[in-house]
Order: C-alpha cells, then sequence, then structure tokens
C-alpha cells in the first residue's frame, strides 16, 4: 500500500530548516528527527510543487537545455535553464508477474512523455505453457529401450524416491558428512540401480518421487514460501539439468527389468514448481515409448492415488496434511479405489526419517532420504539415517517383500 501525500506544509518546514542550516542534509536531517533519504525526497516534491523557487538546479530535477545570453565581448549576461524532474527508479516487474501490456503519451511530435506498464499475475497455466514450449525440442528423444523378455503381471514394483534435495550443499566439519550435486546424484543413482537389480520382475514399476527432488526451486536459492537461504552446490540450470537425467537414467534402468513404468513427480515445499516441469520435460521425452506413463498435463502435483488389484496406494510430499488427513484424502477422492481395495497405504517423505502410522485401514508410512543432511537440519537435531526402499505389491495379496539400500555415515 502507498504512502499518503506529504502535507504542503511539512514540506516547506522541511525546506525552511535546510536553507536555514546552510543545505547540510545530515545536519537538517538529524534536526528534524527524520532520516536522510525522507529528506531527501522531501526536498524533492518541495521542489516539484514549486516552493524551492526558480535558482538552478533544483532537487529531484534535471537540467534538459541552457540558454545564454553575452555582450560583445563574449561574456555572459544572462542564462536560462530549463530542467524537467528527474526520472524515477528503474521499473522492476514484481515477482510471479510478467508485462501485460504498455501505453504510452505522445507529444505532437510522436515523442514520449508519460509511459504506464499494465503486468499481470503469472499464473500455473502460463507457467506450463512456457515449459511446454522450451522443452517441446525433446519430443520424442528417448531411445526404446528393448522390453524384459519376462516379467510377472501379478506383481507391481513401487520405488519411492523421497527428499533426495539434488543440488544440496553440505560441509562435512559442520555437518558430519559432505554433499553436493555430485554425490547427491551418484548416491541416488547408484541406490535405485541397486534397487531395481534386487526386484522381482514385477511387469509393472512406479517410480514415485515424492517432492524436495531438488533442494532449491530456483536461481534465488530460497524456499518459495519461507524465504529461508538454503546451501546449493552450482547455478540453478546445473541442477535442473542433472535432475532431469538423474530421473532419465533411473527410467531406462526401470525400463530394463519391467514392462510398464509408471512415472510421478510430486510438489515439494523446497520445488513446488519442479514438479510440473519434470513430468513435462520427460513426458516429452518419452512421448513415443508406449512403455512408460507420464502425464504432462496433469495438474494435481500435490497427491498421486493409484488401484492395482486390491492394493489402493497414494503419495503426497507430507508437508500439508498430516497421516489422519492423508487417510480421510485417500477415502474421499476416489471412494471408487477404497471400495475396491483390501489393503490402503500412504507414501510421504518431508520429515526425513522412517515413520508408521495406521489410521483406520490406512498404513501412512514416510521414508527416509538418500543423502547426507544440510546444515539446517543438522543444526536442529535431526541424525535419522539414509536410505532407499522398494517394495513389493501382489495383485490379490498386497505387500509381499521389500528391499532397502542402506548409506552408512561417511559413506
Amino acid at each position: 500500500m502507498s504512502s499518503p501525500p506529504v502535507p504542503d506544509d511539512v514540506l516547506i518546514e522541511r525546506l525552511a530548516a535546510f536553507q536555514a542550516n546552510g543545505c547540510n542534509q545530515v545536519k537538517t536531517a538529524d534536526l528534524l528527527g527524520i532520516s536522510r533519504g525522507t529528506l531527501q525526497q522531501s526536498l524533492k516534491m518541495a521542489a516539484r510543487r514549486g516552493f524551492s523557487g526558480t535558482a538552478p538546479v533544483l532537487p529531484g530535477f534535471n537540467i534538459t537545455k541552457t540558454t545564454a545570453v553575452t555582450d560583445q565581448n563574449g561574456d555572459i549576461v544572462r542564462e536560462f535553464i530549463q530542467q524537467r524532474p528527474e526520472a524515477g527508479e528503474v521499473f522492476d516487474v514484481p515477482a510471479g508477474h510478467t508485462i501485460k501490456g504498455v501505453s504510452a503519451l505522445v507529444d505532437s511530435n510522436n515523442r514520449i512523455v508519460q509511459q504506464w506498464i499494465k503486468t499481470k499475475e503469472e499464473t500455473q497455466t502460463d507457467l506450463i505453457a512456457a515449459i511446454k514450449e522450451e522443452f517441446e525440442q525433446y519430443r520424442g528423444a528417448a531411445k526404446l529401450v528393448k522390453p524384459p523378455k519376462e516379467t510377472f503381471s501379478d506383481l507391481m514394483q513401487v520405488y519411492p524416491v523421497c527428499d533426495p534435495h539434488i543440488g544440496m550443499l553440505s560441509w562435512a566439519p559442520e555437518t558430519g558428512q559432505s554433499n553436493d550435486l555430485k554425490i547427491g546424484v551418484d548416491r541416488v543413482d547408484a541406490g535405485l540401480q541397486r534397487l531395481i537389480s534386487l526386484a522381482p520382475a514385477a511387469e509393472t514399476a512406479v517410480i514415485i518421487q515424492t517432492g524436495d527432488f531438488l533442494h532449491a526451486d530456483s536461481q534465488t536459492n530460497t524456499t518459495p514460501a519461507s524465504g529461508h537461504q538454503l546451501d546449493v552446490d552450482g547455478r540453478s540450470q546445473k541442477v535442473k539439468l542433472a535432475g532431469v537425467q538423474l530421473l532419465r537414467r533411473s527410467i531406462d534402468y526401470a525400463l530394463q527389468k519391467h514392462s510398464r513404468v509408471i512415472v510421478k513427480n510430486l510438489k515439494g515445499n523446497h520445488d513446488p514448481e519442479s514438479a510440473a516441469w519434470l513430468n513435462i520435460a520427460l513426458g516429452l521425452f518419452y512421448c513415443n515409448e508406449p512403455r512408460v506413463e507420464i502425464d504432462l498435463d496433469d495438474g494435481n502435483n500435490d497427491i498421486w492415488l493409484h488401484l492395482f488389484g486390491v492394493n489402493y496406494i497414494g503419495a503426497t510430499h507430507g508437508h500439508t496434511m498430516k497421516p489422519e488427513r492423508m487417510a480421510m484424502v485417500m477415502a474421499d477422492d476416489n471412494p471408487e479405489f477404497w471400495g475396491a481395495s483390501k489393503y490402503r497405504w500412504m507414501i510421504f517423505g518431508h520429515i526425513h526419517h522412517e515413520t508408521v502410522k495406521e489410521v483406520g485401514s490406512v498404513r501412512c508410512e514416510s521414508f527416509r532420504q538418500p543423502v547426507p543432511k544440510d546444515a539446517h537440519s543438522h543444526s536442529h537435531g535431526y541424525r535419522a539415517g539414509n536410505s532407499m526402499s522398494a517394495v513389493t505389491l501382489h495383485k490379490t495379496d498386497g505387500e509381499i517383500g521389500r528391499h532397502k539400500i542402506n548409506f552408512p555415515r561417511g559413506a
């Protein structure tokens, strides 16, 4: 909200004090009990309202033209100075806005006298359209992977990827264990490779990325909602490229073992916008691969719900709801799945450690993150271990097995 205009009598008082103190801004500001910046703005406003007379150059004005009258000896007899208010501050488009249009007031010579810039808030639809346009060049770029010879149609393999925070920087002397872009990518990459090799050849695989896949959503290196400063290794584009390549390799690994691969990217509190462009980038890349299912037009990147036989599976990041609310969402959002299921399982991350809570018939389970702690988590006393898991579901028998890859401290 803009500040109310300063009254004329206040401007006149401040101008008089300024002149009485030999035009010393610091002394005048101290005398009036205001900041030097406030005094400077007051002097500019006083000049524009005509209270400073015509002596050049008035505060807040620029000289636009000078004219001199000279005598026969070439000496200046009289000088005329034209001045106009100086330009304001450089206009910055507000965060989250785009320029909608520009209007201009022009003089008789078609020269600009004044301009008005109109902005509009950038919507999720605008963002998705821009992302699609950017990634269109990669449409169908994936090389088709030869399908496995045999898979088990009554099995589904679930690979939760929880809170890898790709790009997070951690310094061992401060946190006990180092992490950077390369360490994080290599650890998640190796973990998924080992889990896929250990898992049975289920016909269907689900790679469910539950959010906070990237440590930071933008070059600001802050959390979008709270503005907390983040320690990030590398430029934003470099981190994003490494993240896309990591997921692409993971999908290719899964295609070698499973006939069908479902991929879902959910929003985290660190990277709420990244879920949309990850789905779009990977969806376009694999659009000619019928064995990969990625819904690039899916706008619901907060919650994922799926029915496999009598298994009703859900996933969310965990920063927007507690387990009790997760169970309610599963029942309310898809009652058909609820009615057809015997085993109900909700996956989440966010808290970076393992928990299991049964809410009615829903098993709400959180998973560890695969990478070391950042400075914030370490300073708050969080000491949970690091691991990745894979869970095998049977179409009629529910969960029948799981594998876990642990990452010992210092490894």
